[in-house]
């Protein structure tokens, strides 16, 4: 039953939470209450009517009264949520006791398509999206709207406003010399990139932004495909094939549609419409940013379309984004601030780096912190529902930002005593401080996350392990796999690995070097045998597994694949997951494999005798058998399965190769700085490279000279003018001020022989066959990073983490 308040004809509660039209927003007659009528429509094709008690989008929940009785029902489960109460739209007013006069209603079409094949479409007074789906305000007659929320579970597509709507073009920062130069050269600097131009004319200061803004209104409003075929950027034919791709991905502006093609670069685009429309471009690392505007546009909003409020003036706010002309982004700035946009161009780089600076590093202390809170006990809360939902946002703001970041694994940390619980995450293979949060927190936060996974969340004092589906929590299709373990004094670390579910690399694109590359696609592409990738935890063993899978995945072959966790999906692969609670190991999954007619089988990892016994017979009867090892090297990986009682003869008769790997730092190819080596930097790189060959005084078994050596480097690696470049990390905004960027592999390649058949079946010892798989050609993961490092995609100091051994 609704409550006495609504009864005794007491005004009802207001429901901020349900979004309302922009212009509305703050006029309670037109704002949503307890009570409302509202019509919830299932998937299934049932009907509720009811009246409005609660509407709780962060936790995915909408509470209503039906027939007397109380019901809760998650917003994914719903198709459509009708609020039938018309209302008029009205100007909003500063006042608090004057009422709004009725407006007319600016209306946009919308079209959206369910997943059932249903079709909805009608005109609105304007939209919304969160992680639950679309809110819209359907009009009548240009003076009255409802509400209608369609879950996103069950949308298919949406289209929402006129694609080719002209938006009032922007004012000018350069000057009409400067607009007259074609957009690769620029004049005093022919070696200056676009990018680097458009940064040096660009506006820095809220003054200069609104004087070049007033300026550039006087200019001509023109379509964005039509600029780009003006300044013979593209062809009318590369126009129309663009629109015509457009039409199919109705949500893409076309802009970037344009660079996902490769037809264009996003600096291209830019400079084109400071030439012609004038539209400035602002570098936000010199602008000075004022974080209390910044906070009008919500940081779901920001992230979603890359936008950054800079700048605010009457009615008028302005706007960095990518594209100035991408409609959606300007219609949801609009609606969600309730101010008239003006949009200023910005890299997408900056505007993710200012957005990271200007929402992540204070996120995380604003929902946890005040100087209160370090003083509390850890069981004692003043009011729990408040702590639960601080603790929610908590964890979910933590895992986003991981993959905002590229970060591989989380660590949440209790400290002693009350300090506070420390937030470490791991990008490019280095741990680096991300947060703290109260110890009141620790249990709270630690239980969430066992929740999330399915885990025991009495139980404190063994480890745990549990994986999390982040896409019933959030809208990142995500999965984490978590371990838990207890520390002193009754406390728990968390340790979450993201994995991120994406499409295999190509081995075309994984920078081996051309010998490794050629004898890889050899061994793989055998009928039968063996096949390792060996390496420490985090190396890239499964990335590279499935490169080599996507390689052989044909409708000829049968691929079965057994791992734990599946981290990549392939169409044409069987993939089969791996769960030890339930009895299901990798040693079951190969047997089973072998029953169904297989081809290639991928075994997740040799994790005991029975499942490498397994692997080696299945690979001695017409199968290619792939796996992985914890090793470190690839002679180590031959004595590690010979010292688990593998038969040497059989093993050596079905081993093809052994990859090993590491991963170190790419340097940023944005900001890297090229240099000339002087001889005791190449001499330091001679003597690391020769130290991995073994003395010998057989000839065919002796470590080339440095002459021969520094031949051979030249031959490969030397510029025009016959000399060796090296790069240097120096650090940008594109690269954290890190001077490094991602990771790339080093490799280390044994290839099975009749010499190394023999000395495998003679259970060798590790020296011996690296000694000789060296004197056929074979690189030590060193000598494979010296490499990578003459090729400038790293630097001696990555090379210097690898082992020697």
């Amino acid at each position: 039953m609704l409550d006495s308040q609504t009864q005794s004809g007491i005004p009802p509660e207001v429901l901020p939470q349900f979004p309302s039209p922009a212009s509305s927003a703050r006029d309670t007659d037109q704002a949503v209450h307890r009570g409302d009528q509202v019509i919830i429509k299932r998937p299934d094709g049932s009907q509720i009517n009811g009246r409005l008690i609660n509407f709780d989008p962060e936790q995915g929940l909408v509470r209503l009264e039906s027939k007397e009785d109380l019901l809760e029902i998650h917003l994914s489960d719903i198709k459509i949520m009708h609020l039938p109460i018309w209302r008029q739209l009205v100007q909003a007013t500063d006042s608090g006791d004057q009422k709004g006069q009725p407006v007319s209603i600016d209306c946009q079409p919308f079209v959206v398509r369910f997943k059932d094949g249903d079709e909805m479409k009608g005109q609105t007074v304007g939209f919304y999206h969160d992680r639950n789906g679309l809110y819209l305000f359907p009009a009548q007659n240009q003076t009255r709207y409802v509400r209608v929320f369609i879950s996103q579970t069950q949308i298919d597509k949406e289209h929402i406003g006129r694609r080719t709507k002209k938006v009032q073009a922007m004012d000018s920062i350069m000057s009409h010399s400067e607009m007259g130069q074609t957009p690769s050269v620029h004049k005093g600097n022919p070696d200056q990139s676009l990018g680097d131009f458009l940064t040096q004319k660009a506006v820095v200061t809220a003054a200069d932004l609104r004087d070049a803004l007033s300026k550039q209104k006087e200019m001509p409003s023109v379509r964005l495909g039509s600029i780009l075929v003006q300044q013979k950027l593209i062809t009318e034919e590369q126009l129309e094939q663009a629109l015509a791709e457009q039409k199919q991905s109705r949500n893409l502006p076309l802009g970037k549609l344009l660079v996902e093609m490769g037809l264009l670069k996003e600096a291209d685009i830019q400079h084109a419409l400071a030439r012609k429309l004038g539209i400035p471009f602002v570098n936000l690392q010199r602008f000075k940013l004022d974080p209390l505007l910044c906070d009008l546009v919500p940081e779901d909003l920001a992230r979603e379309h890359n936008v950054l409020a800079l700048d605010s003036h009457g009615d008028n706010l302005i706007i960095a984004l990518p594209n100035p002309l991408d409609w959606h982004a300007i219609e949801a700035v609009r609606f969600a601030t309730g101010k008239q946009i003006e949009t200023v161009m910005a890299p997408h780089e900056a505007i993710d780096s200012i957005i990271n600076q200007v929402y992540g590093s204070r996120g995380l202390e604003e929902l946890t912190f005040d100087e209160e809170a370090h003083g509390e006990e850890e069981d004692n809360s003043n009011d729990a529902a408040t702590q639960d939902h601080v603790v929610v946002r908590l964890v979910n703001k933590l895992i986003v930002d991981a993959v905002s970041l590229g970060i591989s694994d989380i660590h949440i940390e209790p400290q002693l005593d009350k300090h506070p619980s420390r937030v470490r995450m791991r990008r490019d293979g280095q741990l680096i401080q991300h947060a703290e949060f109260p110890s009141n927190l620790n249990r709270a936060v630690v239980s969430r996350i066992k929740v999330m996974a399915a885990m025991d969340m009495t139980s404190t004092m063994k480890p745990q392990d549990g994986k999390i589906d982040f896409s019933r929590f959030g809208k990142l299709k995500l999965e984490l796999r978590v371990a838990t373990i207890p520390t002193v004094n009754g406390r728990e670390d968390v340790v979450m690995r993201l994995l991120q579910r994406g499409d295999p690399i190509p081995l075309s694109a994984m920078k081996l070097t051309p010998e490794i590359e050629n004898s890889l696609n050899t061994l793989i592409h055998r009928p039968f045998g063996m096949f390792l990738v060996c390496g420490p935890t985090g190396s890239g063993k499964t990335t590279t597994l499935h490169s080599v899978l996507a390689e052989l995945n044909s409708t000829e072959r049968k691929i079965w694949t057994a791992e734990d966790p599946v981290e990549i999906t392939q169409a044409g692969l069987r993939q089969m997951p791996i769960d030890a609670r339930k009895g299901v190991n990798f040693a079951t999954a190969l047997r089973a494999f072998l029953r169904a007619d297989p081809d290639v089988i991928m075994i997740g990892e040799m994790r005991d005798d029975e499942t490498a016994q397994m692997a080696i017979k299945a690979s001695l009867t017409g199968h290619l058998v792939l796996s992985t090892l914890h090793t470190n090297t690839a002679p180590d990986s031959v004595v590690r399965l010979l010292d688990m009682g593998m038969d040497p003869f059989n093993f050596a008769d079905a081993l093809q190769g052994i990859l090993a790997q590491r991963l170190v730092r790419r340097l940023c190819e944005n900001c890297r700085e090229p240099y000339v080596p002087g001889e005791d930097e190449l001499t330091t790189l001679m003597d690391i490279y020769l130290s991995d060959f073994a003395p010998s005084d057989d000839p065919e078994l002796a470590p080339p000279t440095r002459k021969d050596l520094m031949q051979d480097w030249r031959k490969r690696f030397a510029g025009e003018d016959g000399a060796l470049h090296l790069f240097r990390a120096k650090g940008c905004p594109e690269c954290n001020d890190t001077g490094y960027k991602g990771r790339l592999g080093v490799h280390e390649l044994l290839a099975s022989s009749r010499r190394i058949r023999g000395l495998i079946a003679m259970h060798a010892k590790v020296a011996e066959l690296r000694m000789h798989a060296m004197s056929e050609g074979m690189r030590t993961l060193r000598q494979d990073g010296i490499f990578k490092v003459l090729a400038g995609a790293t630097d001696l100091a990555q090379v210097k983490t690898l082992s020697a051994d």
